[in-house]
Parts: structure tokens; C-alpha cells; sequence
């Protein structure tokens, strides 16, 4: 199998899309010639990588094991999965088939060799095109910038953290890249359901001015008691213009 067949077109989205990755995979990705000797049939006669000491990376199972129970089953289309490893794209291909188009995928392959095969062997482009498939760049500002960007998917779905378990056979920095994802999902959550309480504070106060107001009949009982407390007032409506200097 041509192992370089969809890399040119993937890398030509990736430009366009997602040009930091792009930069950081032209930067490091060796020679795609070079890779050809790593790749073999292993003894489920699939294509797989040959590792150092002459396994291979499925050796153990094959892919439809090892990614069967990746999928979400509850908020699937609200929701994202940050995969770190992406090996020949097993596991990026069987959740772009599993899931729903709205379901985003973040991956992080800290290997540039692993990442120019995976990205030779399938075509990806009208995912990264469409935005549902983002390869990160293994460096820390650009994960945090990344897992910030799911904050809707955590509000109204779920992120999920799926480490690729084939892909730690081939050095530590897999677990690395897990524990490091672990932590800013462990941080969005905090900052996230921080701000939710502060907001449902707010508007459990808002309500119940509101239903002052109308018991009292006016909102003249609310005049001073906001008194000493600084305060910003913005709206959109017309009257705006108007009462801002009341205000």
C-alpha cells in the first residue's frame, strides 16, 4: 500500500486549517520514504508499525478491539474526544465513522513520524476542512488554547480523554501527553462550573429583584441598596441612549 498516498493533500489542508500544526510537521516529520521499512503486516495480516525490538503495535489485538468501546453512547453530537496517539489513524478513523458529524475530535501525536504516516494513509481533508478533526501540536500553549476552545462541548456535552493504548508501546511521551491533557480538562472544569455558579448566582438575584419589583409594584424599593457597591450597566436596547445619563 502506498503509504504517502493522501500525505501531500492532508498536509495542503493542514496548511490552510491548522497552519501552526503544519508548520511544526514540516519542521520535524522525517523523510516519508524513509518510513516505508516500518510498516508490515502484522499476524492479523493488517498493516501496522514494526517497533524497535520487531513487535508490532497491534500485536496484542487488533484495532476493532482496541476502539470498540471509544464512542460515546449519551450527548455523542454535543460532545469531543481529545485521542493522544494517533498510530495509522485506527482509532481517528473508527470514531469518524462511530460518531456524529457535530462530534469534534482533537488529536494529539507527539511522534512526527507516526503522524506523517497516519496522515499518508488516509484522507482526511474534509474533516480538517470542516473543522471536525484538529490535530494538535504537541507543545503546551497550543494544547491549553486547544482544550479551551471545547469549552461548549463541556458546557452543553462532554469531553472525553481517550489515550491510545497501542500508541504507549512506543515511548513514554504518550503518558506524557495524557497526563498533561488529564490536567487542563481537570482546569476547564474548575474555571467552568466556577463561572456557571457565579452566573446562576446572578440570575437567582435577578429573579428575585424581579419578583420584588412586581410584588411591590414598582422598583422604587430597590432605590440605595446597591449604595456604596461599584457597578457596571450596559444593555442594547434603544432606550439606552436615553437613560444612561439618569442612570
Amino acid at each position: 500500500m502506498n503509504h504517502t498516498q493522501f500525505l501531500a493533500d492532508n498536509t495542503k489542508a493542514l496548511t490552510v486549517a491548522q497552519p501552526q500544526m503544519a508548520a511544526w510537521l514540516a519542521a520535524n516529520a522525517p523523510a516519508p520514504e524513509t518510513l516505508a521499512p516500518r510498516l508490515r503486516l502484522n499476524r492479523w495480516n493488517m498493516l501496522d508499525v514494526e517497533l524497535e525490538d520487531g513487535r508490532r503495535l497491534f500485536d496484542a489485538f487488533p484495532p476493532q478491539f482496541a476502539y470498540r468501546s471509544w464512542p460515546p453512547t449519551e450527548q455523542a453530537e454535543r460532545s469531543a474526544t481529545i485521542i493522544v496517539g494517533a498510530n495509522l489513524g485506527y482509532g481517528i478513523n473508527h470514531m469518524l465513522e462511530q460518531t456524529p458529524p457535530r462530534h469534534r475530535l482533537l488529536v494529539v501525536e507527539p511522534d512526527p513520524a507516526m503522524l506523517t504516516l497516519c496522515l499518508g494513509l488516509t484522507d482526511y481533508r474534509p474533516f480538517i476542512e470542516s473543522g471536525r478533526l484538529a490535530f494538535i501540536v504537541p507543545q503546551f500553549d497550543a494544547l491549553v488554547a486547544a482544550v479551551r476552545g471545547c469549552d461548549k462541548q463541556f458546557l452543553f456535552g462532554r469531553i472525553l480523554l481517550q489515550a491510545d493504548l497501542p500508541s504507549q508501546q512506543i515511548g513514554p511521551a504518550y503518558a506524557h501527553w495524557t497526563r498533561i491533557c488529564r490536567e487542563q480538562l481537570d482546569a476547564l472544569s474548575v474555571e467552568l462550573s466556577t463561572l456557571r455558579r457565579a452566573q446562576d448566582v446572578m440570575v437567582g438575584n435577578e429573579l428575585s429583584n424581579f419578583r420584588r419589583a412586581l410584588a411591590d409594584g414598582d422598583m422604587k424599593s430597590l432605590r440605595g441598596a446597591l449604595g456604596g457597591m461599584p457597578a457596571v450597566v450596559a444593555g442594547a436596547g434603544p432606550s439606552l441612549a436615553a437613560s444612561a445619563p439618569a442612570v
